[in-house]
């Protein structure tokens, strides 16, 4: 499972990883926190959700994805949303999912959006409590996205130097760069970098 606060959080920073899972059978369901309805200018906010909900549902085909879903917060507002909705929200995703993996932000949310600084806040919360509810398996596994190559191309986010926190998983994603780049592709409105 793979939660985000906006469409594209998907395909720039962790399009390939998400890719090579899901094209060995791995289902994955994407949970979105808001439409992105403030992603582009000059255009009504119920206009440019329904255009980057279809252009995150065509970047979740090429995917692979099996599962979209949305929380329905407001893009620019997710730090605002009552944490304890949001909390249940999500601590109800995981107990239908059961998900091996969760894979959301840091907590500094890559670019220190307020919006994914509040999704990874909120995703962490909801992994311990489903945990200590037993609605996950004790093995299962909460993953950060941290600032790498893909990032810098992606997002304009540099790799750190060191990194720090935990131990990290470096995904190898040579075969998938193709599927990134058309996933990333299909974020029109969001003038990709490829």
């Amino acid at each position: 499972m793979v939660v985000t606060a906006h469409p594209d959080d998907e395909s720039f920073p962790i399009g390939g990883t998400i890719a090579r899972y899901a094209t060995q059978g791995v289902d994955v369901t994407l949970l979105c926190a808001a439409r992105g309805e403030k992603g582009i200018p000059n255009l009504s906010a119920a206009a440019t959700a329904a255009l980057r909900e279809q252009e995150l549902r065509k970047a979740a085909a090429e995917l692979a994805v099996s599962d979209v879903r949305f929380l329905d917060l407001i893009d620019g507002e997710v730090m605002q949303a009552d944490a304890d909705y949001v909390v249940g929200q999500l601590v109800t995703t995981l107990q239908q999912i059961r998900p091996d993996v969760v894979i959301t932000f840091g907590p500094d949310g890559i670019s220190g959006h307020p919006d994914h600084i509040a999704i990874s806040h909120d995703t962490t919360q909801a992994f311990k409590l489903a945990l200590e509810k037993k609605a996950l398996s004790p093995t299962a596994r909460l993953y950060y996205i941290t600032p790498s190559e893909a990032t810098a191309q992606g997002c304009g986010v540099p790799p750190a130097s060191n990194l720090a926190g935990g131990p990290v998983a470096a995904i190898d994603v040579s075969n998938f760069l193709v599927a990134k780049v058309r996933t990333a592709q299909q974020h029109v409105s969001q003038h990709p970098p490829f």
